[in-house]
């Protein structure tokens, strides 16, 4: 089958950064060298164009100037393999019609390696859409890391204030945080059982795990995602520890106990839901 074996769809701020790490050293798998494509929800062109200005654009002369930031930030090197992938990347980033054939032939040079795709706004993508790419790919494999909505909201507002300052620390009121809190964009992504019920309709077999598992026994988690994916579970093959974190020295901003109040009435309902229908370690959230 031509095309990625696995989607990971989420949800953002919940590990996935770590999933692909994890992956992209493991010789079982090919994965591509930009992490999230973003094909399916519209914005591959706009994604793909900012890496590949602002990154990989000389990795088409020269792979050795951006082996060596990658080695930097602990990242497999490229090979020609990756230029292939970025020529055909660049093809259809400029092309007026992005068919569904051309995504899925940028996975042709992974051979007979575990390939995928990595993108956290596929989990928030409508029934009609997770049922097109159903029929396209019925084997599929989907990830879906759910993290507890509290701390993922905190860590989606820290990290939007950072980027773009819309909704600086400086200005943090009550009010002010419901404006971020009641964002489509921030609504859409902060209910896994919305997620996990409209993918779960057309892949029943998707693979749901848990962000606490993922920070607190690494490496049972990695074992078993390698093992729902198809590839040896083996630790001595993947040259980056199941703990490894590229975003473990960045500062962590506390959450104000008036917005921790707020967030535990806002998903009281979801978390129940969570406890219920997923188990585990939900059972020690808020």
């Amino acid at each position: 089958m031509i095309g990625p074996d696995f989607l990971c769809i989420g949800a953002q701020k919940a590990g996935t950064r770590w999933l692909y790490d994890q992956l992209q050293w493991h010789p079982d798998f090919w994965m591509p060298p930009i992490k999230e494509l973003h094909f399916f929800d519209g914005r591959f062109t706009k994604h793909f164009t900012q890496h590949y200005e602002r990154i990989y654009r000389n990795a088409l002369n020269d792979l050795s100037k951006v082996n060596e930031r990658r080695k930097k930030q602990a990242g497999r090197p490229l090979d020609e393999r990756d230029k292939d992938f970025l020529i055909r990347a660049k093809r259809l980033a400029d092309s007026e019609s992005q068919s569904l054939d051309d995504y899925l032939r940028l996975f042709e040079m992974s051979g007979t390696k575990i390939t995928g795709d990595i993108t956290p706004a596929y989990s928030i993508l409508r029934k009609n859409e997770i049922k097109q790419i159903r029929s396209a790919l019925p084997a599929l494999k989907i990830i879906f890391i759910v993290r507890d909505p509290i701390s993922r909201v905190w860590s989606h507002y820290c990290m939007l204030e950072k980027e773009d300052k819309t909704f600086p620390f400086s200005e943090l009121t009550a009010d002010r945080f419901m404006e971020f809190l009641k964002r489509d964009n921030v609504m859409a992504r902060s209910f896994p059982s919305k997620t996990i019920t409209r993918w779960k309709e057309y892949y029943p077999n998707m693979l749901t795990w848990l962000f606490d598992d993922i920070r607190d026994h690494p490496d049972s988690s990695r074992q078993e995602i390698l093992k729902y994916l198809g590839a040896t579970p083996a630790a001595e093959k993947i040259p980056i520890d199941s703990d490894f974190n590229r975003k473990s020295k960045g500062k962590k901003r506390e959450m104000p106990e008036d917005i921790r109040a707020i967030l535990e009435e806002y998903f009281k309902k979801e978390i129940e839901w969570c406890k219920a229908n997923i188990g585990g370690a939900t059972s020690s959230w808020s």
